[in-house]
């Protein structure tokens, strides 16, 4: 049963975005059966930053100086296991998210999708969780991002897509906002879905977003998550920007 509804998610995305037979990074021209949309160069430039370093902070999964927290996650109240980045929150990654998040291009979550699940290794999850959008936002983009990325974790690697937390409030603008701030301004702004309650109870969730920069969304969400009474909850993201500590730009030179 599980094949046949994967065949028939790919012969729906198919039909709505027929696929490139180029990178969507470099242009290089793929083989037809590479569903990707990404050539192994780039694949392997993208995820080159976290293969190389040699030390990996234990709660963001960002390169840092030391085998421990870095100095961003020091002190970093505990809701989630870990986060796994896909990517470097930098060019060209970066231009994917923006596609996907603000261009209409929910056909872009398939690259990004096939980075994260690289990203996953060989952890198990029984749920796929999007963080939610508000309803205002997404009228206006006409799909939640996060979303197209859980839906396409769960196409390569098996757990089911659930929308398990609503947003039932927008807080004001949180660019300009340190960890400590963001985290005053969400409290309360996410609560649980509870038709998908008996699904959450005892599973073991992966959180999934975009973009990974303070933490305090993948904080505020993952409580709601264990509220709910997940058994874990880990965080999966196509893009996270640098702890400020971190060295690894000698890591970021393109492929050849």
């Amino acid at each position: 049963m599980k094949a046949r509804l994967r065949a028939f998610a790919d012969l729906l995305l198919d039909t709505l975005f027929p696929e490139d037979d180029a990178c969507v990074i470099c242009g290089r021209r793929l083989d037809p059966e590479v569903r990707s949309r990404l050539c192994d160069a780039c694949i392997k430039w993208t995820r080159r930053p976290f293969v190389l370093a040699e030390h990996l902070c234990p709660v963001c999964g960002r390169p840092c100086v030391a085998a421990r927290p870095c100095h961003e996650c020091t002190g970093r109240p505990a809701s989630f296991g870990h986060v796994m980045p896909a990517a470097l929150y930098r060019e060209p990654v970066r231009s994917l998210v923006v596609g996907l998040k603000y261009g209409r291009r929910p056909d872009l979550a398939r690259p990004l999708g096939h980075l994260m699940s690289q990203a996953l290794d060989d952890a198990i999850y029984d749920l796929a969780v999007p963080v939610p959008l508000h309803h205002s936002h997404l009228s206006s983009r006409q799909y939640n991002q996060a979303a197209c990325l859980a839906a396409e974790i769960g196409r390569l690697r098996g757990p089911q897509p659930v929308q398990a937390i609503i947003k039932h409030r927008q807080p004001p603008s949180q660019t300009s906002l340190d960890r400590e701030q963001r985290l005053a301004a969400l409290a309360g702004v996410f609560r649980p879905d509870l038709k998908a309650s008996r699904l959450v109870r005892g599973a073991r969730v992966l959180l999934v977003d975009d973009v990974f920069t303070t933490g305090a969304t993948a904080y505020a969400c993952a409580c709601v998550l264990l509220e709910m009474g997940a058994r874990s909850v880990d965080v999966a993201v196509a893009a996270a920007g640098m702890p400020s500590e971190s060295p690894a730009k000698r890591a970021l030179s393109p492929p050849r």
